[in-house]
């Protein structure tokens, strides 16, 4: 450890490492990540240059986001995410000192360095965050390591809990989350921040104060209490002002952003948003900073053992420094954080909690040969591949002892029994690594569900039964001659690498094919050279190979389903067919589902035609394998009363959604509320528990993209009328023929054609800003006006949610001038339905 820096790492891996076998050493995972994110992984290792800076514009629906292209396009990308009310230049000492390999995109989050400001009116909140960091990732259309400082490390962190597939790995600094525990502290915060946005809002851009440049470094300064300094405060002040025509700046960041978060997680919802949490995560802590403990997780500390017992990799450090400690001592943070990303290493294409479907490269291969296939893959839902011991980034065999293809088969079996413990395997193979798929499933059929075999090499690979004294001498002095030569130590460029593996390759393959190989098959020694990483012993045949009669007796015992797939110029043709034809009879005979197909290509047909290899594979899976929404309203109300209209007092008569809004407002502000009727009140139906995972916030950013997307359909008149009708008997709440074109009345709108359209927003039916149920009684607490709520018998309050809402009641009884519940016969819209029922008992109380 440094005298200065205390370094707290643990790096899980879901091996146990005390009881890791040489098996599970020589097996290194390999964790592709959908789409395809990268052909080459090394490039020279070089500082990144200035001048390979380069300024893009992301657009969206209010503008465009900003941000700074550092280094080569194409690689696997950083996307970095600056602190709140800083910018993307808050990078800028960082990535001058990471190797120039790295491509990064640091990005000015919404109303920050030169990005749009958010639309009137709206307010900026970590909630919203995953969608703005969605829009990013879309546009670059690839997976990225997120790197985020405070509030941006924030809301990297809740988009790795909503999107895990989008996410290669994550890293904090100095920030990770923030959540509440009391509910009191969290109303009365609340209300202050709704006031305090309006307020922001309301002021004039035009009219900003203005400074020198001096004055305005000063500034930055002060209102970071030092955390950022002079040095630091001029490279934020690059993106972070504008000039004025008498050469003074202003600050060009939104008003808004100086005012609380109006939408908080409580202590409980954070508790379930991470409970799935496993992405390789980097948490790194400033000494000298109250961020990450006093301002951040100090109501969940037991947080970082969460994310330590769950990751599958995971590491904290503690910096000696200051919240702005990136930009002090980047080279200390450069150092840590390429020290991480070269422990990543591993990639997964689709859901990580998804049994993926195991892929087995050919001999010399490696990883690589499956990312141009598993980008075109659709309906396997997880693919992982894996660098077979001796092969790309796994270890090699142990010293002094010959590979054997036994030694092979017990690395399968580590890695499915012991390692992942899946009960049935799901296998892909090819060539070489299709005979251990083989193998498996024939030495353990019972715990094979899938067999996928891409030109498999039985027929080539089998031993012969006259393999003799000479040969096992040859192969013994071939392996001692490898083991006693001296390491090479010539080294190539990248390029010289490639045409190496291309001219050493017998079965045909293109030069780009060549260079997604090298991508694992090298090491880079600095300098822009390389050396291979390969082991060389794997050149010899191995020991323990199946004879002929050998694989003849698997495959008697193969019960899985298969999927044949032949190269039209690959190793199955010619005699070698009769021996895949003779093996396709008996398994067709013992395994429900057998396909073969032919794809015209070489041996690496998979690359070589991985679309059609795909479809094959998909159109397989389908046949084989079972598997298995806004606090806002309350702000728009609070504004409708206080700003625009500017009564002093209100009071409210609202049903259904828009008696939830009637309600917070009630409670946050209640003084200003005299009498509230509630009609069926669906607070309960829209209230959080302990369970809003990131699945749903992932639906919300999701229905809200897709929305930008929905074109409303014209229609008649009636048609729309029969349509919304369908649409309430389904949801249970039946409405008749005048009810529904009374409310259609203002739902729709004529066109020229004479038929009609919606105008509602479909982004309606998903909220990102919901309360969980504790705060809904704290507010329930707080309302002191008088209360007519109004319960419809065959409504919305039945069931578990009638027992919360009589809670509720009884709470707001004892605060409450006055209080009427009553019950009236009827559905959801029995208002609008039986109105003469209704009607009576709400003139009675405003009487």
């Amino acid at each position: 450890m440094k005298a200065k820096m205390s370094v707290q790492v643990v790096v899980k891996l879901k091996a146990n490492l005390k009881r890791e076998t040489v098996f599970a050493k020589m097996l290194r995972p390999v964790l592709l990540l959908r789409p395809f994110a990268r052909a080459f992984h090394a490039t020279p290792s070089l500082n990144l240059n200035p001048k390979n800076v380069e300024e893009v514009r992301i657009p969206v629906p209010w503008g465009h986001i900003a941000g700074k292209w550092w280094g080569p396009r194409g690689e696997e990308l950083i996307v970095a995410v600056h602190g709140w009310q800083d910018n993307a230049g808050s990078w800028d000492p960082f990535l001058e000192r990471l190797p120039g390999n790295r491509s990064v995109l640091a990005v000015d989050f919404p109303g920050q360095g030169l990005s749009s400001h958010l639309p009137p009116f709206a307010h900026y909140s970590f909630l919203e965050m995953p969608l703005v960091l969605k829009r990013v990732v879309n546009y670059l259309n690839k997976p990225v390591h997120l790197l985020g400082h405070s509030g941006g490390s924030a809301a990297c962190f809740l988009f790795a809990c909503t999107f895990p597939e989008d996410v290669l790995s994550y890293c904090g600094i100095d920030y990770l989350a923030y959540c509440y525990k009391k509910e009191s502290n969290r109303v009365t915060h609340l209300a202050k921040a709704i006031d305090a946005h309006l307020n922001l809002s309301a002021r004039d851009a035009k009219k900003a104060k203005r400074h020198s440049w001096e004055e305005a470094k000063e500034r930055w300064v002060v209102s970071t209490k030092g955390s950022v300094t002079p040095a630091s405060a001029e490279i934020l002040m690059r993106r972070g002002v504008i000039k004025c025509p008498d050469g003074k700046v202003a600050f060009s960041r939104d008003n808004r952003l100086k005012n609380a978060d109006l939408n908080l997680l409580h202590v409980e919802q954070l508790r379930s948003i991470v409970a799935d949490f496993k992405v390789a995560t980097c948490l790194l802590r400033g000494l000298q900073s109250e961020y990450f403990f006093e301002r951040g997780v100090k109501h969940f500390p037991e947080v970082l053992d969460i994310l330590k017992n769950q990751c599958r990799l995971y590491e904290y450090h503690e910096i000696d420094g200051n919240h702005h400690f990136h930009m002090d001592k980047a080279e200390e943070v450069v150092d840590l954080y390429e020290s991480f990303l070269a422990k990543v290493g591993s990639r997964w294409w689709g859901p990580i909690d998804e049994q993926p479907l195991l892929a087995l490269h050919g001999l010399f291969d490696n990883a690589a040969s499956f990312d141009l296939l598993a980008a075109h893959l659709a309906e396997v839902p997880a693919l992982l591949a894996v660098d077979l011991p001796g092969h790309g980034l796994s270890s090699h065999v142990g010293k002094g002892l010959s590979w054997s293809y036994t030694a092979m088969l017990s690395a399968l079996r580590f890695a499915i029994k012991q390692h992942f413990k899946w009960p049935k395997a799901y296998l892909l193979g090819h060539s070489y690594g299709s005979t251990l798929a083989l193998s498996y499933a024939g030495l353990f059929p019972a715990e094979t569900a899938v067999m996928v075999n891409i030109d498999c090499a039985r027929a080539v690979n089998a031993a012969s039964c006259d393999d003799g004294p000479a040969t096992i001498r040859r192969n013994g002095e071939r392996m001692l001659a490898i083991e006693n030569r001296a390491p090479s130590k010539k080294t190539m460029t990248y390029g010289e690498a490639v045409e190496k593996i291309f001219a050493k390759r017998k079965r045909k393959m293109t030069a780009e094919q060549c260079g997604i190989l090298a991508s694992r098959s090298l090491t880079n020694v600095g300098g822009g050279r390389y050396i291979f990483n390969d082991d060389l012993r794997m050149a010899c045949p191995s020991i323990g190979r199946h004879t002929f009669h050998g694989y003849d007796a698997l495959v008697e015992n193969v019960r899985c389903s298969v999927l044949n797939i032949a190269a039209s110029e690959g190793l199955l043709m010619g005699q070698n067919m009769a021996v895949v034809k003779k093996h396709l009879a008996i398994m067709g005979k013992n395994c429900q589902i057998v396909d073969s197909r032919v794809v015209v290509g070489g041996h690496h047909v998979h690359m070589d035609k991985p679309e059609e290899v795909a479809a094959a594979v998909d159109e397989f899976w389908r046949s084989s394998v079972k598997f298995r929404r806004d606090e806002s309203s309350i702000s728009s109300e609070t504004y409708l009363v206080n700003h625009h209209f500017k009564w002093p007092h209100v009071d409210f008569l609202s049903h259904s959604f828009g008696s939830c809004s009637a309600f917070a407002y009630a409670g946050l502000f209640p003084k200003h509320v005299r009498k509230y009727v509630s009609l069926d009140c669906a607070r309960l139906n829209m209230a959080t528990r302990a369970e809003p995972n990131p699945t749903f916030l992932q639906i919300a950013v999701q229905s809200t993209l897709d929305a930008e997307e929905y074109e409303n359909a014209p229609l008649p008149f009636e048609d729309h009328v029969a349509n919304f009708m369908e649409i309430r008997r389904d949801k249970g709440g039946a409405l008749t023929e005048k009810s529904s074109k009374i409310l259609l009345a203002r739902n729709l709108r004529q066109i020229e054609s004479g038929e009609f359209v919606e105008n509602v927003d479909p982004r309606l039916p998903m909220y990102t800003g919901l309360l969980p149920e504790s705060t809904l009684d704290e507010l329930a607490r707080r309302i002191t006006c008088e209360l007519l709520s109004v319960r419809f018998t065959d409504g919305v309050l039945r069931g578990a949610r009638k027992e919360a809402y009589e809670k509720q009641i009884d709470l707001m009884r004892k605060t409450s001038k006055n209080l009427i519940a009553v019950d009236i016969e009827g559905n959801h819209h029995a208002h609008l339905e039986n109105p003469e029922c209704v009607a009576p008992v709400i003139n009675e109380m405003l009487t």
